[in-house]
């Protein structure tokens, strides 16, 4: 696992991008145990912007195993960006008054917990700025149950505090 990583910037990348970079590091920070450096990095971050895939549009890859490039097609494509954030809570509060009236087969079923936790992060997620909280984390290890994914490969198993560390390993 890389010990220490680096983020590069874009030039002119602007408050969002640096948002952006301060949200990674706090995530890589408490969920891998490697340090964010200036320098002297095993591993660099490299955000930046490639105009051409749509908006909000992003891609992630892996350049010559010590370079990890998220390119965004706009400012807003480097961080994650949900559709409709401002509805996010809303339609948490909805999928939750209908969990309470939905029968006990139908609460347990896979589908409807899918659905349902995946409302409960993005309002949680609103609600704290794309901070991955405790709900958020909780919600993540349910959907790694559902989706059998304990032992999936680590790019395909929900981003948990216990597939992050195995999946920095990898790159």
């Amino acid at each position: 696992m890389a010990g220490k990583i680096r983020i590069a910037l874009p030039p002119g990348g602007g408050s969002l991008i640096r948002k952006a970079a301060a949200l990674l590091q706090r995530t890589i920070e408490e969920r891998s145990g490697a340090r964010v450096v200036s320098e002297g990095a095993d591993l660099t971050v490299d955000l930046g912007l490639e105009p051409g895939m749509g908006t909000e549009g992003f891609k992630i890859s892996d350049e010559c195993g010590r370079v990890v490039r998220v390119a965004g097609n706009d400012k807003r494509g480097v961080r994650f960006v949900m559709e409709a954030p401002e509805g996010a809570e809303e339609a948490c509060a909805l999928l939750e008054a209908a969990d309470q009236r939905l029968s006990e087969g139908v609460r347990q079923s896979w589908r409807w917990r899918t659905l349902l936790l995946r409302g409960i992060i993005d309002a949680d997620l609103v609600r704290n700025d794309f901070y991955a909280s405790e709900t958020v984390e909780a919600a993540l290890e349910e959907l790694t149950t559902i989706y059998h994914a304990e032992r999936a490969e680590v790019n395909l198993a929900p981003p948990t505090r216990t597939a992050l560390p195995e999946l920095l390993k990898h790159l």
